[in-house]
């Protein structure tokens, strides 16, 4: 029973830390990552996939090249494929967008500083996930679980000390 609890509790930890990994560890390293909340991408970005977006130089994006870009005030963020380049009446870079599944391009033209940065990879479906787990809901669960994988390890070690003492216990008498 020892030996199968143990299991999973090494399951979960793996896991928790293969999720946190995905979707934390990016940040630290420039990479932005963002949910695909919508299907304009598909079939190569799913609903839901979460895309790893970094930081690229006006000059480096090409057509072709999928992007993540603020369209609002709000900061709405949309990741479609650049089907243009040209340049605005001030003389500045902007792209022409499309969504892979739409059958017309974006109406507007991304300025260069509504730029996030280009798609350099996407995880399908784990969006969803980081969704739930960004809400108060969410945080609250990985705060639980993370009290209970500490709270086992520590009870699973009380056990283990305590099941090496009656064994001695034993062999004593």
């Amino acid at each position: 029973m020892r030996k199968i609890l143990n299991s999973i509790i090494r399951l979960i930890t793996g896991l928790y830390f293969v999720v946190l990994a995905v979707l934390i560890v990016p940040g630290f390293l420039g990479i932005s990552v963002e949910t695909v909340t919508s299907g304009s991408m598909e079939p190569e970005i799913p609903t839901g996939s979460v895309v790893y977006v970094m930081p690229t130089a006006e000059t480096k994006v090409s057509e072709g090249d999928v992007i993540t870009f603020f369209i609002d005030q709000k900061n709405t963020k949309v990741t479609h494929r650049v089907i243009g380049i040209e340049k605005n009446d001030a003389g500045e870079i902007c792209f022409r967008t499309k969504g892979d599944a739409n059958k017309i391009a974006d109406a507007k033209r991304v300025n260069i500083y509504n730029v996030l940065g280009t798609v350099k990879f996407s995880l399908p479906y784990i969006g969803r996930i980081a969704v739930k787990l960004s809400t108060g809901q969410g945080k609250l669960f990985l705060i639980m679980v993370l009290l209970f994988l500490v709270g086992s390890c520590s009870l699973l070690e009380k056990n283990e000390r305590l099941h090496k003492a009656c064994i001695k216990f034993s062999a004593k008498t």
